[in-house]
């Protein structure tokens, strides 16, 4: 990739050259509202105005997805607390301090797994510049957020809230 007007190719300045630079392939490098515009896989381009309401649809659906697995992730590390805490003096080692806790740290994985990649992934959409995409995934966590917001814990409890310093 290189920036056009880095060379004597002739391409408009503010794009992107993509490939070789001899494929024509531009992709702009300001906020535009472009209908036929990919979205993070070659065959994913919507044809037409409903096909990108849906995609824009389909983004805000993920956002706030996102959100609630990173509420979801929150809750259960809660719980996965409280349980040890209960069960032994230290939080990182379960009452039987010979058995490491392989069953939790594989949830804790899986989860990692999913909200990194949608982070990632939602964060290519947004990269790509255009408004309908950037909109939809902004809407999507703060809708999310709106919603399911009160669920969110603080892992300390409610101390985190409290007015009074220390």
């Amino acid at each position: 990739m290189e920036m056009a007007g880095d060379d004597e190719s002739g391409a408009m300045p503010g794009r992107m050259v993509m490939g070789d630079g001899n494929s024509g392939e531009m992709m702009p490098m300001y906020f535009h509202n472009k209908v036929p515009e990919q979205l993070l896989f070659r065959r994913v381009v919507p044809s037409s105005g409903w096909q990108y309401a849906g995609l824009c649809l389909l983004l805000v659906m993920v956002a706030g997805g996102n959100v609630l697995l990173k509420v979801w992730r929150l809750r259960l590390e809660r719980a996965f607390i409280e349980a040890h805490e209960s069960s032994a003096s230290s939080a990182l080692l379960p009452k039987d301090a010979s058995r490491f806790p392989s069953a939790d740290n594989a949830r804790r994985a899986a989860i990692a797994l999913i909200t990194t990649t949608t982070d990632y992934a939602l964060m290519l959409v947004v990269m790509t510049l255009n408004v309908g995409y950037f909109c939809s995934v902004v809407a999507g966590h703060v809708l999310a957020t709106f919603c399911f917001g009160h669920l969110v814990v603080p892992l300390n409890g409610l101390r985190e809230h409290s007015l009074e310093c220390c």
